[in-house]
């Protein structure tokens, strides 16, 4: 909750300082919410994070816009992002016998990572002028992200098995419904670049604006290689709405 406080206040001061130093700049002020579609981009050859697929889930925040010129804005945001990804079928799982031979062993089920980020970016918007109300924009720019919440979501039911292929099964029939905290497994802080594609619609005092952009974390989120080498990365669609002040 801290970092949470420290990252608005920080967003705060951003759009005062703009406003003061720049005299003849203006500001816009505003939200936005959408969906994220996360994916897990594996780094290494560890078994645990291949094959990831998308999930969804929600994308949403605080929009800033400090007017430079006509067509250039520099853009602030705090959101809070959805990141992670889904396995569902054949997976490896660590072997949990002391010590463990073979390293791991197999199962066909459903895992999804959901981790959650407070994300904070910084873009340069540059708006190409269209008609009269209508606008196309262009953003690009980089991000920070604070570790909310990380957790990974099994389900299904089957035997374990000793090969990827499952044929020689290990275990009787189990489930393997369960949810477990992954916070301490994964680095609180990620960084990465970020950018979108969009229109917007000038109403006099307000910006509407629909983006469809994508963000690409350049770290790997594990503290530990031995659970694997993942970037997080995202599709987002948005839609925002902000005043001008």
């Amino acid at each position: 909750m801290k970092r949470i406080l420290v990252i608005v206040m920080a967003f705060a001061c951003l759009v005062l300082f703009s406003n003061n130093t720049f005299a003849q700049v203006s500001i816009s002020l505003g939200a936005k919410a959408g969906v994220s579609i996360p994916n897990l981009k594996s780094k290494g050859d560890n078994p645990l994070d291949n094959n990831w697929k998308s999930r969804s889930g929600p994308y949403m925040g605080l929009v800033a816009d400090v007017h430079l010129s006509e067509n250039f804005a520099l853009t602030g945001e705090l959101n809070f992002a959805s990141q992670g990804g889904k396995r569902i079928g054949a997976q490896a799982i660590p072997n949990p016998n002391n010590p463990p031979i073979p390293t791991y062993l197999y199962a066909d089920f459903s895992n999804i990572a959901v981790m959650n980020y407070a994300e904070v970016p910084v873009m340069a918007t540059y708006t190409f002028s269209s008609l009269s109300k209508m606008h196309f924009l262009l953003q690009a720019g980089v991000y920070g992200g604070f570790l909310l919440r990380a957790k990974n979501v099994s389900s299904g039911e089957g035997m374990i098995y000793l090969d990827e292929q499952l044929t020689i099964p290990v275990s009787p029939t189990q489930s393997f419904d369960h949810t477990t905290n992954i916070k301490d497994d994964i680095k609180s802080f990620n960084y990465g670049v970020q950018g979108g594609l969009g229109i917007s619609f000038d109403m006099s005092k307000s910006i509407l604006r629909f983006v469809v952009g994508g963000n690409y974390g350049l770290t790997t989120i594990q503290k530990d290689t031995a659970n694997g080498s993942d970037h997080t990365g995202a599709l987002t669609i948005t839609v925002a709405y902000l005043f001008h002040i």
